[in-house]
């Protein structure tokens, strides 16, 4: 029973280590992109974008409302 029970856990515990180092890698990716919802017109927003994106490194994706 304690063979069975340990073995358990051992399977367990290397998922739970699977999970959590391929399943959060893609997240990390995600953190390199914001998404910002623009009410201003793009002509005047896009430069200000624009900077942002390169003093960061942050790629940035504008939603206009219109």
């Amino acid at each position: 029973m304690k063979k069975r029970l340990r073995f358990l856990f051992v399977l367990l515990f290397g998922f739970v280590i699977l999970t959590v180092q391929y399943g959060c890698r893609k997240k990390q990716d995600n953190l390199k992109t914001v998404t910002v919802y623009v009410s201003e017109d793009q002509i005047f927003s896009e430069p200000i974008l624009k900077d942002f994106e390169k003093e960061t490194g942050i790629k940035v994706r504008a939603v206009y409302d219109t």
